[in-house]
């Protein structure tokens, strides 16, 4: 078995803002814009999960996002998850019964978008692997993996070229987006190759026992997908499909 976490959702680079983090770390999931503005749904027209009163697009900052379309990926309704990037290998690799973790950067809102807020990284769900589609192996989709919205929006997408290594994870049931997230950052201070200093975001002293220390600078700031360290699978995995 392998485990792989991998972060997701917008942030101030994707998305003008982090996801909101409500009381008792109760919190809304908010994909990434779609850089293509293909989707029918927008910020500005789709309801928040959380609170039926508001839009996504009441969780940013101001409403300059309210007309772009949403990448929603990954999906929880039918648990699927598609990726183009074939430089994430990590998630090509993935097999039935591994699993994927998510997380995403949150940050503190109530009444409105706290630009105070510290925002940090939480785990917000995971995948167990059904299976694996790839577009470069596997002629058609099957019915599973068909509301994903790199299957959805398939013929618009192909007009970029930039989806020959498709490949779509499709999550078993037991696969969730949690009902709280859970914090597993902590901020250093680190110099870049110009001495100059920035704020990078490693695991915490806590979850580096249960996922053990990542390779490289150990950094979970970007994108890219962790494979987690043999050793912590079984750790990692209990700890994934734990969490409410």
């Amino acid at each position: 078995m392998k485990v792989v976490l991998l972060r997701v959702g917008v942030d101030s680079s994707f998305g003008e803002s982090h996801g909101p983090l409500f009381k008792d770390n109760k919190f809304e999931f908010i994909p990434i814009p779609d850089p293509y503005n293909i989707g029918s749904r927008k910020y500005g027209n789709t309801s928040s999960a959380s609170n039926k009163s508001k839009n996504l697009i009441d969780y940013f900052p101001t409403s300059k996002m309210k007309d772009k379309s949403i990448h929603w990926d990954p999906e929880f309704e039918t648990k699927t998850y598609g990726e183009p990037n074939p430089h994430r290998r990590r998630l090509r690799e993935l097999e039935a019964g591994d699993i994927l973790g998510f997380y995403s950067g949150l940050q503190s809102f109530k009444d409105k978008y706290d630009s105070k807020g510290n925002p940090e990284l939480y785990l917000i769900g995971y995948f167990e692997v059904e299976k694996v589609w790839m577009k470069e192996r596997d002629k058609l989709p099957d019915d599973s993996i068909m509301n994903n919205f790199h299957i959805k929006y398939m013929d618009e997408l192909n007009k970029e070229n930039k989806e020959k290594k498709l490949i779509v994870i499709k999550g078993t049931a037991k696969s969730r987006l949690y009902k709280q997230a859970y914090q597993i950052s902590r901020k250093v201070s680190c110099l870049d190759k110009n001495k100059k200093l920035y704020t990078d975001y490693r695991l915490t002293y806590e979850m580096e026992k249960v996922f053990g220390q990542l390779t490289g600078k150990g950094s979970i700031k970007r994108s890219s997908a962790r494979l987690i360290n043999e050793n912590f699978v079984d750790t990692a995995a209990r700890f994934l499909k734990s969490l409410n």
